[in-house]
């Protein structure tokens, strides 16, 4: 919710490295990091295994 807040007043959705608003709002809760790496939280942002067979699909779709 803090990070939903922020975007309503108006705070950039990313910092000036492009990272995501809500990333940096985990990497800085102290509970979470008890349990998680900062590694571990950086890797559920790294979207490359998600969108691995874009380009797969896409020729599927396109190239019939």
């Amino acid at each position: 919710m803090k990070v939903w807040e922020e975007i309503q007043q108006g705070k950039p959705t990313t910092n000036e490295k492009g990272e995501s608003l809500y990333l940096n709002h985990l990497l800085a809760d102290e509970e979470l990091r008890t349990s998680l790496s900062e590694e571990a939280i950086r890797e559920c942002f790294n979207f490359d295994y998600y969108t691995k067979n874009v380009d797969k699909i896409f020729d599927r779709v396109f190239n019939k």
